[in-house]
């Protein structure tokens, strides 16, 4: 197949399908979020936020990068059972230490969060697994499978957790209700996947390959969960839970966006491994510029209009999140984009550059948002967010161009 039929076949038939099942995922997650927080009210709506803030960070952490490489090196057409086996192996060693660890972790926040927070790190496990298994489908190129699963992983938690709200309209009965939610998405992404020989000599070997390409990507995925999470987690050590909870639904509402990048990301993940290195060039512009042309339109969209789509989704008790939301529509644009770099670069080979690009934003993001915050409140918040992405994405094009125009050269 030449190259202009790959990107023909890919933007009709997978990078349709991809997009089809991530906007249904996250519309109806939005919803049941969005819901969620109409019934048990932003104060609640921030303890639940916090929680799930810091546990979005513990579990990138933990990950140590193992599904990225299993995605990378499965899509390569390394061999399956031995791949597999070896991730297997690495997995049992990573769930006690990591719960352990995010349960330390939890002990430090305000004491209205610790309890909750200590029993949620409870289900990183699951994370961990449905990650694996997930990466593993998305590796092998079973697209349709990968969709579906990944579908189960992100509606039934929230879905379980508006079914809590409904009986017990409070933070704790809600994550629990995010927990259960979780072990269903895990049970359905292992379900997907066919039974494999897990026993190999080469386990161990093959265990330490893994990891040493997943703990260079899990830097990255560290530092972008840190630039997405970050924000949230520390402002419910530093601002009321009411404020959380304005700023985490303001969130919640300009991540309609993302669909997009997750889409051209998982395209960029599963195709570009197995690509020439000029044919790599050539993919990796033409997918930065599918997702610009959509995100950034939708995102000056969503800015507009953010005045009324508070007032319809949210309701009057969140009027406070219209500022904010204004300036995380463009932002959840720039997020989008951010992604569907990352994908790119893990796809090449080349880690290390969405690590420095990542790097750069964490810093503002670190050490912006409690000023921010204690001069303008949330919308400082946003503020930051939204000049951390930014700068995010410029190192990551900038250092893209560079490394092609290298590959030229030479």
């Amino acid at each position: 197949m030449s190259f202009s039929s790959f990107l023909a076949t890919l933007s009709r038939r997978s990078g349709v399908r991809i997009a089809l099942y991530n906007y249904f995922a996250l519309a109806l997650t939005a919803i049941f979020a969005i819901a969620t927080a109409r019934l048990i009210g932003p104060s609640a709506r921030g303890s639940v936020s916090g929680v799930l803030a810091w546990w979005a960070l513990l579990a990138e952490v933990g990950s140590l990068g193992i599904a990225f490489s299993l995605t990378y090196y499965l899509a390569k057409g390394d061999p399956y059972p031995p791949t597999r086996a070896a991730a297997d192996w690495l997995l049992r060693r990573q769930v006690a230490a990591t719960s352990l660890f995010g349960a330390l972790i939890f002990t430090l926040l305000p004491s209205q969060l610790q309890v909750l927070g200590i029993l949620y790190a409870l289900t990183l496990p699951l994370a961990f697994i449905s990650s694996y298994r997930l990466a593993e489908l998305l590796g092998l190129g079973r697209l349709r499978d990968w969709n579906q699963a990944r579908t189960a992983c992100a509606l039934l938690p929230p879905i379980a957790g508006l079914t809590a709200a409904l009986v017990a309209p409070r933070a704790g009965p809600v994550l629990i209700g995010y927990g259960i939610g979780s072990l269903g998405g895990t049970v359905i992404a292992a379900a997907k996947l066919a039974s494999v020989d897990r026993f190999s000599a080469s386990v161990p070997i093959a265990g330490r390959r893994l990891l040493s390409y997943g703990v260079r990507t899990a830097v990255t995925g560290v530092l972008s969960s840190s630039n997405r999470y970050l924000d949230i987690a520390i402002m419910t050590i530093v601002l009321p839970s009411v404020s959380v909870g304005l700023y985490a639904s303001a969130v919640a509402l300009s991540a309609i966006l993302l669909p997009f990048g997750r889409a051209i990301a998982a395209s960029a993940s599963s195709r570009l491994p197995a690509l020439s290195t000029s044919a790599q060039q050539a993919a990796t512009w033409h997918y930065y510029r599918q997702s610009a042309a959509i995100c950034l339109l939708t995102g000056l969209a969503g800015a507009l209009l953010a005045r009324p789509l508070v007032a319809i989704a949210l309701g009057n008790s969140y009027r406070g999140a219209t500022t904010a939301t204004a300036i995380l529509f463009p932002a959840a644009a720039v997020l989008a984009l951010i992604e569907v770099g990352s994908a790119v670069s893990r796809g090449r080979n080349r880690p290390s550059q969405p690590t420095v690009a990542q790097l750069l934003g964490l810093l503002i993001t670190a050490f912006g948002i409690i000023p921010a915050v204690k001069a303008f409140g949330i919308a400082g918040a946003a503020w930051v967010s939204l000049a951390s992405y930014v700068t995010t994405l410029f190192a990551l094009l900038l250092m893209t161009h560079r490394a092609d125009r290298r590959a030229n050269a030479s």
